[in-house]
């Protein structure tokens, strides 16, 4: 078996004339965990929270829906299996 030697290129550029923390800082800021928020971005950020929730709860009840379904189907399919497994020869009674 032969080894080919890997390309260990960075797959991404900085755009940094030297790579220090200080300039990938600037180019890519982060924000401030602690930085002071108004009560009305707190009420945005909120609200926005309520309707990814709803979005998620209204996800699930259509994934566990789906499942019901199937499940269903799997029942009724299983059932009519059953019944043809029954030999025409044994007399049934009703």
């Amino acid at each position: 078996m032969i080894l080919e030697k890997e390309d260990k290129t960075p797959k991404f550029t900085l755009n940094v004339p030297f790579s220090s923390l200080t300039n990938i800082y600037k180019q890519f800021p982060i924000p401030n965990p602690f930085q002071q928020i108004t009560t009305k971005e707190l009420q945005q950020e909120i609200n926005q929270l309520k309707m990814e929730i709803k979005y998620l709860k209204n996800e699930v009840i259509n994934l566990k829906t789906n499942d019901l379904t199937l499940e269903a189907k799997l029942a009724l399919l299983q059932i009519q299996s059953q019944k043809i497994e029954i030999p025409p020869t044994i007399p049934l009674e009703i």
